[in-house]
């Protein structure tokens, strides 16, 4: 149609042009129907064009894609071809095999059916060997755990006991509680000493313990060295804590260098009745009472400036004799005839005597046994005796375990006043071996 169109726009032009020439006024108008049949037609062609081209893309493309599979299934057929061969060969084998199986299976039968021969159930692969050790119990296994298992429940017993312990375990543990100085601190007596505890600073004077009541014997000296008496009573806050050990040696170390008279005032336990003393029965309850002269209630020591007034035979209430008159103007007498009176007193937790003894003291020495008093009673008795006034020198710690106390506060451990009493008693024997004479060692001079 518009190749028509175009053929018809140009033969009109043409006529045009021959009748009437150039000059025509309708031949504008011809030329201008020309050029839009001409513009029609190449726009017509141009599109036909332009599909061709894309049609020719499109098949382009086809032939591409249709080549890719064409080559991947090329080579999945080579591939599916390898695997036949495979196949086959595996197969091939499979079957050889088999006859191979059938063929030993037949000749195994034959040879069965030939000797009459039972096959049997089982056969032995390997001998049975025992084992040179036991599987279980597991020996090293079990003492492990056993030992971790111990000391985890050590640490935790440990910790427990600790935490409800209300006893004390050091020197400073006492300080710390009771708010008092401590004068020193003594161990244990060993067990093969214990009866002869009462004689200690005589057969051990080089001992710590020994060392420690000279150190107790320093300290009450020096706490009343202007004072013109010296009353010093001891007590404790139970029974058997040493209190009346401790204060027997305080009186000797004492009866070294003063005139000293030990009075007995616990009338309810009397300790010295066991003691080898050469006593008349009469003591403190008959000179309180004045049924007996105060000569025969004093029993010299041998070999010392050491008196002795034992306790007697109470026959009323020791608390009433402890806290009348007379027992007062009794200790006043007797501070006037003695350079010092030690007056060894009952428990404070148990009865009120030593609260009466310490009225009339210049110094009370209070001893603790570690490892048993409670705290609690030890800070209410020590209340008791400032309730009244007593003049508390200090307190002395009986019985502590020196490497405890080290192992778990870091103590000092007083292994070194026995080594230096040790020196000072061999040079002493060496010098007196010099002499030629028996060794002798003075207590007067005896260092403190």
């Amino acid at each position: 149609m518009t190749r028509t169109t175009r053929s018809q726009a140009r033969q009109k032009v043409a006529e045009l042009s021959e009748q009437y020439g150039k000059a025509h006024p309708s031949l504008p108008a011809a030329l201008a129907e020309l050029e839009a049949a001409e513009n029609a037609y190449n726009q017509a062609v141009n599109f036909v064009v332009s599909g061709i081209v894309k049609e020719y893309q499109v098949a382009l493309a086809t032939e591409r894609a249709i080549e890719q599979s064409i080559a991947e299934i090329s080579k999945s057929i080579q591939g599916q071809n390898r695997d036949e061969l495979e196949l086959q060969s595996y197969q091939q084998e499979v079957d050889a095999n088999r006859d191979l199986l059938q063929t030993f299976l037949a000749r195994k039968k034959e040879t069965d059916v030939a000797a009459d021969i039972q096959s049997a159930s089982a056969r032995v692969v390997d001998a049975a060997v025992p084992s040179l050790r036991p599987v279980k119990p597991n020996k090293t296994q079990m003492l492990a755990v056993a030992l971790v298992a111990g000391v985890l429940i050590g640490a935790v017993l440990a910790v427990v006991r600790r935490r409800i312990d209300q006893t004390f375990e050091s020197v400073e543990q006492v300080e710390e509680t009771t708010d008092r100085p401590v004068i020193t601190a003594i161990g244990s007596i060993p067990t093969k000493q214990a009866r002869h505890a009462f004689e200690m600073i005589e057969r051990e004077p080089d001992s710590q313990f020994a060392e420690a009541i000279r150190t107790i014997r320093t300290a009450a000296l020096l706490s009343r060295a202007d004072s013109p008496k010296h009353v010093v009573s001891f007590t404790s806050t139970l029974a058997s804590e040493g209190k009346s050990t401790i204060a027997f040696n305080f009186a000797k170390a004492l009866g070294q260098t003063k005139r000293t008279l030990f009075i007995e005032c616990d009338m309810r336990r009397p300790n010295l009745r066991n003691q080898d003393l050469a006593w008349s029965g009469a003591g403190l309850a008959e000179a309180i009472a004045g049924s007996a002269d105060l000569a025969t209630c004093i029993v010299s020591y041998p070999n010392s400036q050491l008196f002795i007034m034992p306790a007697g035979q109470s026959r009323g209430s020791p608390l009433e004799a402890l806290s009348s008159e007379s027992f007062k103007d009794l200790i006043d007498k007797l501070s006037t005839q003695f350079e010092a009176v030690v007056l060894d007193t009952p428990p404070v937790g148990v009865v009120s005597d030593a609260l009466m003894c310490a009225s009339v003291s210049t110094g009370v020495i209070y001893v603790v046994r570690a490892g048993k008093t409670k705290r609690s009673i030890v800070k209410r008795s020590l209340r008791l005796l400032s309730g009244r006034g007593a003049p508390l020198l200090g307190l002395v710690v009986n019985r502590l375990d020196f490497r405890r106390a080290e192992s778990y506060y870091g103590e000092y451990q007083p292994d070194g006043v026995s080594d230096y009493a040790a020196t000072y008693k061999r040079r002493t024997r060496k010098e007196s071996s010099q002499r030629g004479g028996e060794p002798r060692i003075e207590a007067a001079v005896r260092p403190e």
